[in-house]
């Protein structure tokens, strides 16, 4: 069975408070869907170990801008910090992603 990660994040119980939208885009560079996520308060952050370096993904004031390219099977997702600063840029490989009744998925 495939997971299916949403956009919003909206069964993670770690956001207590968030700001979400997603914006469908067709320009010359990119055609697809772009979603923005204002994580305002969270129970507690998300790091993750990149062989020696840990790396905060998830805290008050972070956000994630998702890249959805239409027909693609890939996922670009920027996060940032409570400053605005990039903290990392992550592609991930995916059989498909797209919009259902629960918003925009990839799986």
């Amino acid at each position: 069975m495939l997971k299916r990660k949403y956009a919003a994040r909206s069964s993670w119980k770690r956001m207590i408070e968030r700001n979400y939208r997603e914006l469908y885009m067709e320009t010359e560079s990119f055609t697809g869907y772009v979603t923005r996520l204002d994580m305002i308060q969270v129970t507690h952050p998300l790091h993750v170990r990149y062989s020696e370096q840990v790396i905060q993904l998830v805290g008050d004031g972070y956000s994630w801008l998702q890249q959805f390219p239409s027909g693609k099977k890939h996922v670009v997702t920027t996060t940032f910090d409570e400053h605005g600063k990039i903290v990392q840029t992550y592609v991930d490989i995916c059989l498909r992603h797209g919009r259902d009744a629960n918003g925009i998925f990839l799986r």
